[in-house]
């Protein structure tokens, strides 16, 4: 294969993801077999998700004929410098080595990179947005059950960033950068991260919403014994109180609602609860117009 024919790593990574994904869904008997196959969630990682080629693009605005040579070789450094950290014991975020791997490109091209341009070509990775087929497929894999994560060597800032700019909040259930065990893929720490994460987050969070319905419990039993509320079943209401809420607690992944729109919501779901729970209240008397 030459080298006009030859696909980058990242590429062929997004091309065989995709394809994957959606010949498999695209066909409804293969799509029924996949929701109950073993695969049950898939940790992805952010360059098969995300487009860098606007960062790729703003490089040819600031280097016209230039860019190409610049950003292979950027992206090369990106990858290797990863590689050559985790091995030598000498880590730093995805974010710094991004940087570093810019500044060696423009040295060896011999460009002239300013600061401002170094920072606004950094900034482009807080703003990646999915390649186009990607939020379809992901929606198809949610649909039949799959559960998804980003595992990625991305910073925690850039993995929120990038997924709140593809408006994808809502597929993920969580982001996870290497940073956290500050090392990079394909380091076994790194990998580690996606078992851990499958068996003990379920729990942890399944045990925190447990506590807090004992909590609530027992404060609708007090409030049962003064007659302010009244609720039959007490673990039951607990548990719509809960559900009614859970939009508020992580409003990232379920709303693009500005923080004014979201309160005035609240008030209107717990004003709906309390009526709910006071069905004996009084109501208050109107005020006839003179």
């Amino acid at each position: 294969m030459n080298t006009n024919e030859s696909l980058d790593r990242r590429d062929f990574l997004r091309l065989t993801t995709v394809s994957v994904a959606a010949g498999l869904l695209a066909y409804a008997p293969l799509a029924n077999a996949a929701a109950h196959s073993k695969i049950k969630a898939i940790a992805f990682d952010a360059f098969p998700i995300f487009d860098p080629g606007p960062v790729f693009a703003l490089a040819e605005e600031f280097f016209p004929g230039r860019a190409a040579e610049l950003c292979n070789e950027w992206r090369t450094r990106q990858f290797e410098y990863t590689w050559l950290r985790t091995i030598a014991g000498r880590y730093v975020d995805f974010w710094q080595v991004t940087e570093d791997a810019l500044h060696y490109a423009a040295k060896k091209a011999k460009i002239g990179v300013s600061q401002e341009q170094v920072s606004q070509l950094m900034d482009g990775y807080l703003n990646l947005k999915s390649w186009p087929e990607v939020a379809t497929v992901l929606r198809l894999l949610k649909k039949e059950g799959i559960r998804m994560i980003l595992l990625s060597n991305f910073t925690s800032h850039m993995l929120d960033s990038c997924v709140t700019c593809s408006g994808l909040g809502d597929i993920f259930e969580g982001l996870f950068s290497t940073d956290q065990v500050k090392a990079f893929k394909p380091d076994p720490r790194a990998y580690e991260m996606a078992t851990v994460i499958s068996r003990e987050r379920p729990a942890f969070a399944n045990w925190m919403l447990a506590n807090e319905r004992t909590i609530l419990v027992a404060l609708l039993d007090e409030a049962d014994r003064r007659g302010e509320f009244v609720a039959e079943d007490k673990e039951l209401t607990a548990e719509m109180i809960q559900s009614a809420t859970m939009k508020f607690r992580y409003p990232q992944l379920w709303s693009k609602l500005t923080l004014p729109k979201l309160e005035r919501e609240l008030e209107g779901v717990l004003k709906l609860m309390v009526d709910g729970l006071c069905p004996h209240k009084v109501a208050q008397p109107q005020v006839n117009a003179a």
